[in-house]
């Protein structure tokens, strides 16, 4: 072969790899945590994620600055009680939004110190196509 040919197969080669991984992509918007009371080492997250790609796509870990144990919970209820359900990951449709809030789908911090009004948090959001992406979350009162 040529290596011209050579050259003009690498190129398509490298630009199908990079379309593909590029396809699915996950947006963070609205993230903000719970100011968490003096003394506990407990808090929870909330945020809004958007697929924006083409493809499915699975959020497999959400990492928060300076918190050692970071987990997906859902609240359900079951026979009349509220109860939380860790969920090992969070799989995202082709433009689905998903949005976590009180109540509902939220992101535990376990181990934490304590997140005080207008703080800045950064946090990294891990998908199965091994790309991550940045997001700040602002500490709010409930």
């Amino acid at each position: 072969m040529s290596a011209k040919f050579n050259r003009c197969w690498v190129l398509s080669a490298v630009s199908y790899f990079i379309a593909t991984v590029t396809m699915a992509e996950v947006k963070v918007d609205d993230a903000w945590i719970a100011a968490n009371p003096p003394g506990s080492r407990v808090a929870a997250m909330y945020l809004t994620l958007t697929n924006t790609g083409d493809e499915p796509i699975t959020v497999t870990s959400i990492k928060v600055d300076g918190v050692p144990r970071v987990m997906i919970h859902e609240t359900l209820e079951e026979n009349g009680q509220l109860k939380m359900r860790h969920r090992g990951s969070l799989r995202l449709d082709a433009g689905e939004t998903i949005t976590m809030s009180p109540g509902g789908l939220h992101v535990m911090l376990m181990g934490s110190g304590q997140f005080v009004v207008d703080q800045q948090v950064e946090l990294l959001v891990h998908s199965d196509d091994q790309t991550s992406v940045g997001a700040i979350a602002s500490v709010k009162r409930i």
